[in-house]
């Protein structure tokens, strides 16, 4: 996704002072809602050089720093670094010092990270980058399918948003992408590792080793709907000299696809995936979490590098994991992509309950539905960027757009978000179920002049709104240009057309909670029916929906 954003030169004059600010690795302070540093994507930092871009929150004390060459990193309040790895392949063999990525791109000949758009509402950071061992550039010698040049290259996007999440979506280029694989080695495929778990920090910090910084229930694995269990690390959960166990280590969670790194900080780091599918190569699933098999002697909590670390020595890195797919998210003839959701959970807070939520809302986002005919569209739900699509390009009075999200405990709302097309440069203001959100901390809002969503469609004067608000139970959005009102009726008896628009309304609605009732979302449905009967009694809509209700309401 590419951007041009309103307010570009008023935010790089803020990033000069906040990357001085927010760039040293110790522990991180609540901030604005902002990101810092280089805005150019052609600009090559020098060689290791960290905070090329660092985003802060203001709802957590927490920050994500990009260091180069390719080095993500979620720090906890108090410091903690932890990264999700980085895209790698293999072509003379698998072992260490073989491996093509962007983290033996030392010199930053091909890397660049920088601040693509950012607002009240979202921020996107890019990392370009290609794989590389040794200078050379994987599969250089095939078809040239990259913007970039031939050889393997990777476009990376992390969408931001206020509560502390971000989107970060991996497409890598690759003229043999049919013949590559995520998980299958050997003659016939080309292998590609996309991610890990890691405590990073570069340098060793002597005097503390990785049970200083990680519970002894290193891990809490969750599915999506609410299942959990946290791992003890205390004997090794898979025998570490030999391998043995690896795959069965963590029993039917490692179908999981909710991982809580439990770090020994306020906020811990956390990342959702593609849930787990029947018909994969794992035990008949999709998806497979397991521990690192160490590959010098344990003599952590964890693996940990280099090799015998003591207290006294300190360690750089500590690995905890990895997740492997039997199939990429997005399969195309010169690319594969992959997607995940990551971000930090209070301590305090049940992790089960409240990020299986977040997942179902991410991955089956409930149905959105235009709720009045006034020439907008809905485009339906963005996985990659985790937003609402509409537009109101026909729409021929002030611009507005209402929208019933048939949300339900399979299909929650959480903190949506909204990309409108065509709105122009005015502010909006927002509507929950009739009342009235004040533009702050729960309603955010911005503007784009260009938005590239790969959709096919061309968007402009793209107006994004931000609502942090969660529901299991159908809720309705009202966005219309600011200081918009309706002018008033006039004093005598509407026509036929204007009454009738009460009971078309009223219809709409019906058929939408018929279609969640349906869909097997019964406590959803008799909410919706409840609604409609009281808002609009009278009409036939409203007769229809209060026999539905004493049909299923039993």
């Amino acid at each position: 996704m590419r951007f041009r954003a309103i307010g570009t030169a008023r935010a790089f004059r803020w990033s000069i002072l906040l990357t001085a600010v927010l760039c040293c690795p110790g522990p991180a302070r609540a901030q604005r809602f902002a990101a810092a540093g280089n805005t150019d994507p052609n600009h090559r930092p020098p060689p290791w050089h960290k905070g090329e871009v660092v985003v802060t929150f203001d709802t957590m004390p927490t920050k994500v720093s990009f260091d180069l060459p390719g080095h993500i990193k979620l720090y906890t309040e108090n410091g903690i670094p932890y990264i999700n790895g980085a895209t790698e392949t293999y072509l003379e063999g698998f072992a260490e010092g073989q491996s093509y990525e962007s983290w033996n791109d030392k010199e930053n000949q091909y890397s660049r990270m920088w601040i693509e758009s950012q607002n009240d509402a979202r921020i996107v950071v890019r990392h370009r980058c290609a794989l590389v061992n040794k200078g050379r550039i994987a599969h250089a010698k095939d078809k040239k399918v990259a913007p970039y040049g031939p050889g393997n290259w990777v476009d990376e996007w992390y969408t931001f948003h206020p509560d502390g999440t971000h989107v970060r979506r991996v497409k890598i280029y690759n003229a043999k992408a049919r013949q590559s694989s995520c998980h299958k080695r050997g003659k016939g495929f080309f292998f590609y590792e996309l991610e890990g778990m890691y405590l990073w920090w570069g340098q060793s910090p002597r005097g503390t080793m990785a049970s200083d910084h990680l519970e002894d229930g290193v891990i809490t694995l969750v599915f999506n709907d609410g299942r959990s269990k946290t791992i003890d690390f205390t004997p090794y959960p898979m025998n570490a000299k030999t391998g043995r166990g690896m795959a069965e280590a963590y029993g039917k969670f490692r179908h999981a696809n909710i991982s809580v790194i439990n770090t020994k900080s306020k906020y811990r780091p956390w990342r959702i995936g593609r849930p787990s599918e029947p018909g994969g190569d794992f035990w008949g699933q999709t998806l497979l979490l397991t521990p690192y098999r160490p590959v010098h002697k344990l003599v952590q909590l964890v693996p940990c590098f280099p090799p015998r670390t003591t207290r006294q020595s300190g360690y750089s890195v500590a690995g905890l994991g990895q997740v492997i797919y039997s199939d990429f998210w997005k399969l195309t003839d010169t690319s594969m992509s992959e997607i995940w959701l990551n971000g930090f959970i209070d301590a305090s807070r049940d992790p089960a309950g409240e990020l299986s939520e977040l997942a179902r809302s991410w991955w089956s986002a409930p149905k959105a539905v235009l709720v009045t005919r006034n020439g907008a569209v809905a485009y339906g739900y963005d996985i990659g960027a985790r937003a609402y699509l509409l537009d109101v390009k026909s729409v021929k009075s002030a611009k507005s757009a209402h929208v019933a999200l048939a949300a339900s405990p399979k299909s929650p709302v959480v903190n949506p978000t909204f990309l409108i097309n065509n709105w122009g440069s005015k502010k909006a203001d927002l509507k929950i179920n009739g009342k009235a959100v004040p533009r702050g901390s729960d309603f955010r809002m911005g503007h784009y002049r260009t938005l590239d969503l790969e959709d096919g469609r061309e968007w402009k004067d793209v107006l994004i709104v931000w609502a942090k608000v969660s529901s299991t139970k159908p809720m309705r959005f009202s966005i219309r240009t600011k200081g918009y009102r309706q002018r008033p009726s006039a004093p005598r008896r509407p026509p036929p057309a204007t009454r009738d628009s009460r009971s078309e309304k009223a219809e709409r609605l019906y058929k939408l909670a018929r279609q969640v009732e349906r869909s097997g979302q019964r406590a959803a449905a008799i909410d919706m029916y409840g609604r409609i009967v009281e808002d609009y009694a009278g009409t036939g809509a409203a007769e229809k929906a209060s026999a539905r209700l004493k049909t299923i309401g039993k």
